[in-house]
């Protein structure tokens, strides 16, 4: 899911488990910010859609 909203330019906001509201998403960054995945419990896209992850292999989409 991540890989294809990377691949389509699409990924705006990343959203953490704790702390901040949202993060940035950062291209140049890529690596570092996407790097554990499990520090995020979202991310939202260029629609203002917010994709939110659970314990289970699925996903909520948030308009």
């Amino acid at each position: 899911m991540i890989k294809e909203v990377k691949e389509r330019n699409l990924l705006v906001a990343c959203l953490p488990l704790k702390g901040i509201i949202f993060e940035i998403y950062n291209p140049y960054k890529n690596e570092a910010q996407l790097g554990i995945v499990e520090a995020y419990r979202g991310l939202i896209v260029t629609d203002h859609t917010s994709i939110l992850f659970s314990k289970e292999p699925d996903i909520s989409l948030l308009k």
